[in-house]
C-alpha cells in the first residue's frame, strides 16, 4: 500500500454540484452460503477516467485492512446518454458483511475518493496511517440474505453521486442500474483543474486553478473540523496568476487546528447560484521543534518545554492513544501547567496536544512501565 501522505490532494476536473464523480454503483456483499452467488461491486464516473494506480481497500468494522483490489484501463462510455458516464466492475471481490465493515476507492494519489460501511457509519482511528484515518464512512443499507441475484444499487437520474439513493434490486452487472439514469455531460460553469493545500509553519495555505470560467463571480473559502458542518473563513474573487490557458488562486488560512482540517470551495455564479467542491483533508501537526517532554519514556510524570511564550492565561492539553482516542482533556492555568501527571496511562505510544487561544503545539511521547 502506497505511504499515505501528510496532507491529501483532491483533483477535481468540473464543478457540478456537491462533486462525487467517482463512486460505488452497485454492491453484492450480503451473498447467502451455498447459494452460488458471487460477491462483487461496481465503480462507476466519467467516461475516459484512467484509472490505473487506483485500487479499493476493504476494511472490517474496526476499520483495519483486509484486502485490497487493483483497478486498472478507463472507464469505457457503457452508461447511456451519449457516453458521458461508465461503469466499471471487480466480480468476486472477497467483502465483509458485519455492519461497519465496508470499503474505500483510493484514487491514483493515495486520495480517498469515497469510503462507505454497511448498515452503520464508522469513523477510522486517527494515527494508524491508513487511507481513511480520521474519515467517517457514507453507509449504505443492510441487504437481504433471504433474496436471490439482489444487490444494493443506486437509482435516480444525474452525474454524481448525490443525485443518487441506494435500493435493493435484482443484480444488473456491468449495466446501468434498474430505475438509474446518467445525465449527458453538461456545460459546466467553471472548469478546475486542480485545488490543493500545504502546511505552511504556522499557516495553511489553500491553491486552485481553473481552464474556463462561465459567469463567475467568486469563490468562498469553506472550513470545517468534522468534514460535514461548515462555515466560510473567506471570500476570493480575483486570480493572483493569469495566462491564456489558466487562472490561479491562493487563501491563507492562519488559524489551523493541531489534527484534522477539512476545505470546500463554494464557486458563486453571477447569478447566485453556488456550485460546491469536492472536500480536500489537510492534517496539521502543530509546531513540533517549538514543543518537547522530558523525560521520554516517561513512568509518571513529564515536562513541558516550550521554545515560545505563551500569549494566553489559560491552555488546553489533550493526550491521544495511538489510535488517535483522546484519554486526557483539561484544563490548566498556562503558569503552571508545565508537569504533566501520566501515571494512570497504560504503557505505548500517545501524542500531547496544547492549544492555547491563539496557538497550538503537538509532539509524542512514550508511556513505559516501572522498572
Amino acid at each position: 500500500m502506497r505511504k499515505n501522505l501528510l496532507f491529501l490532494y483532491f483533483l477535481l476536473f468540473s464543478f457540478y454540484g456537491i462533486s462525487q464523480d467517482v463512486f460505488f454503483n452497485e454492491v453484492n456483499y450480503n451473498v447467502p452460503s451455498g447459494s452460488g452467488e458471487t460477491q462483487f461491486f461496481e465503480i462507476a464516473g466519467p467516461s475516459g477516467t484512467d484509472l490505473t494506480e487506483w485500487e479499493v481497500i476493504v476494511y472490517d468494522e474496526t476499520s483495519m485492512q483486509t484486502a485490497s483490489y487493483s483497478l486498472s484501463g478507463t472507464i469505457p462510455a457503457n452508461g447511456g446518454a451519449g457516453g458521458c458516464n461508465g461503469i466499471v466492475v471487480v466480480d468476486g471481490a472477497v467483502l465483509n458483511v458485519i455492519p461497519g465493515s465496508g470499503m474505500a476507492l483510493i484514487n491514483e494519489l493515495a486520495q480517498v475518493e469515497q469510503y462507505i460501511t454497511f448498515d452503520q457509519p464508522t469513523t477510522a482511528p486517527s494515527g494508524t496511517g491508513l487511507p481513511i484515518e480520521g474519515l467517517t464512512s457514507q453507509f449504505i443499507p443492510l441487504s437481504d440474505l433471504a433474496i436471490l441475484n439482489n444487490s444494493l444499487q443506486l437509482i435516480g437520474t444525474g452525474l454524481l453521486y448525490p443525485s443518487f439513493t441506494w435500493a435493493q434490486q435484482g443484480q444488473t452487472l456491468g449495466a446501468t442500474n434498474t430505475g438509474q439514469e446518467f445525465l449527458p455531460c453538461a456545460s459546466l460553469p467553471v472548469e478546475l483543474v486542480n485545488f490543493s493545500g500545504n502546511v505552511i509553519e504556522k499557516n495553511i495555505e489553500l491553491q486552485w486553478q481553473t481552464a474556463s470560467e462561465i459567469d463567475h463571480s467568486h469563490f468562498q473559502i469553506m472550513y470545517s473540523l468534522d468534514g460535514t458542518e461548515f462555515r466560510k473563513i473567506g471570500e476570493v474573487k480575483d486570480a493572483t496568476y493569469e495566462s491564456s490557458s489558466l487562472k490561479r488562486y491562493d487563501f491563507i488560512f492562519q488559524t489551523p487546528k493541531v489534527g484534522s482540517n477539512y476545505f470546500r470551495l463554494d464557486q458563486v455564479d453571477l447569478n447566485g447560484i453556488i456550485n460546491r467542491s469536492n472536500i480536500i483533508y489537510i492534517s496539521f501537526n502543530g509546531l513540533e521543534q517549538q514543543l518537547s517532554i522530558y523525560p521520554n519514556p516517561a513512568q509518571e510524570n513529564i515536562r513541558v518545554v516550550l521554545d515560545e511564550n505563551i500569549n494566553s492565561n489559560t491552555v488546553w492539553i489533550q493526550v491521544l492513544d495511538g489510535h488517535g482516542k483522546v484519554v486526557m482533556d483539561r484544563e490548566k492555568n498556562a503558569i503552571n501547567f508545565y508537569s504533566i501527571d501520566i501515571s494512570s496511562l497504560e504503557n505505548g505510544m500517545y501524542f500531547l496536544r496544547i492549544f492555547s487561544n491563539q496557538q497550538q503545539w503537538q509532539t509524542k511521547f512514550v508511556k513505559e512501565k516501572y522498572k
